[in-house]
């Protein structure tokens, strides 16, 4: 079983996402995030590796402080200090801190290798180079763990059981504090209410050849979310401007972490609403997420983390896969 196959089972991620993460990979060697996604309707992004000097494993604000959208500082008090740490076959792991709101959560683990291990991102195979764990120099990741008299671990982790929690989305961030050392943070949205979650760390060694190799360290914690206002309803003026959809409504809540827009939203025509590609507002300036699961059974068009000024209209458009503009759909306070 080669790297793409094993990664494929790790988080039961979707085939064809982790086949557009390699071939991202093939044409920019140094992007700096990728992002796994775990339904067909969610795009990937880009994955970060960046070599901090101190090694300890990171918090969720010092992961997020160097991208395009810091935690905001409102919900720093929200964050949940953990103190989960599991020895597995000669590395370990440590859950870090969490951080939960009504819909969107952060959890941040770190990996540590021991002794015997040089710590990669599970979508690196040997052949990589030494820049996957920000060391510089041509060296590949399996060059460089040999001249160490070392072995390579790839390690990932996720946050589950997914079903219960209605996740559909999960991304993952990487960050190397030395070559033995890493911090994931794992950040996504979730519909149903629970009191725990567990965080999967998931890993295996460069002689793994199958499923069965695959190592797993199960880290449970408390949920305890940040409080979040009461939702707004804003009704749509026409329901049925797109084809595809009948969107009857949006509800608004807010919480530190920023706002959250759900779609209450009904398919009318399948094929066609495979059509549309993106949506954006005139009153939302940034949001996360794109599908949540609705109390029908249903994923529904759900962001989360959205900045902006909503008062008492919300106005939305609506583009196809060729950035083609299709209809605009305007909802209203009731």
């Amino acid at each position: 079983m080669n790297t793409f196959e094993l990664l494929e089972q790790f988080g039961n991620i979707d085939g064809s996402y982790i086949e557009e993460a390699f071939e991202m990979k093939k044409v920019k060697r140094n992007t700096k995030r990728l992002f796994l996604t775990y339904l067909a309707a969610l795009a990937i992004g880009l994955l970060s590796v960046t070599v901090y000097a101190a090694i300890s494993y990171l918090g969720i604000a010092d992961m997020k402080k160097d991208t395009l959208h810091p935690l905001p500082q409102e919900a720093e008090p929200y964050v949940q200090q953990q103190e989960v740490t599991e020895q597995a076959q000669d590395w370990s792991c440590q859950l870090v801190e969490t951080l939960f709101d009504g819909t969107h959560f952060m959890v941040t683990v770190g990996v540590s290798g021991g002794d015997k291990y040089i710590v990669a991102p599970t979508y690196c195979s040997p052949e990589d180079s030494v820049g996957e764990i920000g060391l510089s120099g041509s060296e590949t990741l399996g060059e460089y763990a040999a001249k160490q008299g070392k072995q390579l671990l790839f390690v990932g982790a996720d946050v589950g059981d997914r079903e219960a929690l209605g996740i559909a989305v999960e991304s993952l961030d990487f960050r190397s504090q030395s070559e033995g050392e890493m911090t994931i943070l794992v950040e996504g949205d979730y519909s149903i209410d629970a009191p725990e979650a567990t965080c999967q760390v998931y890993a295996r060694d460069e002689d793994a050849r199958n499923v069965e190799d695959i190592q797993r360290i199960y880290l449970t914690f408390p949920i305890s979310k940040a409080p979040s206002t009461e939702e707004r309803v804003f009704k749509a003026d026409n329901p049925d401007a797109i084809p595809g959809i009948h969107v009857e409504s949006v509800t608004i809540s807010e919480s530190p972490m920023g706002m959250t827009v759900k779609f209450q939203e009904t398919v009318t025509d399948l094929e066609a609403s495979y059509n549309i590609m993106k949506l954006d507002s005139d009153e939302i300036t940034y949001y996360q997420g794109a599908a949540v699961l609705g109390e029908d059974g249903q994923y529904h068009t759900a962001w989360t983390m959205a900045k902006g000024d909503v008062t008492d209209k919300l106005t939305v458009h609506y583009y196809d896969w060729d950035k083609v503009y299709i209809g605009t759909i305007v909802f209203r306070a009731e």
